[in-house]
């Protein structure tokens, strides 16, 4: 996941490469999301995770989608 610091440094890249690793990132939340559906049970903090995760997931790609009316 993206922190400060990283988001600080991307905003100095290109757009064609912010998205890239914006889209990078996206890929990697949907790879957890994935995997947690694999359990027959969440627990209240895989429960919390998914969702914090599907609300980061969104904003990552409103950010590509933003980004790409720009480029």
């Amino acid at each position: 996941m993206l922190d400060a610091e990283s988001q600080a440094t991307d905003a100095y890249l290109p757009i064609a490469d912010r998205i890239r690793h914006l889209a990078a990132a996206h890929h990697m939340l949907d790879a957890r999301l994935r995997e947690l559906t694999t359990h027959w049970y969440l627990t209240d903090t895989e429960s919390r995770e998914g969702a914090r995760l599907k609300k980061r997931k969104l904003a990552l790609k409103d950010e590509i989608a933003r980004l790409s009316h720009e480029s």
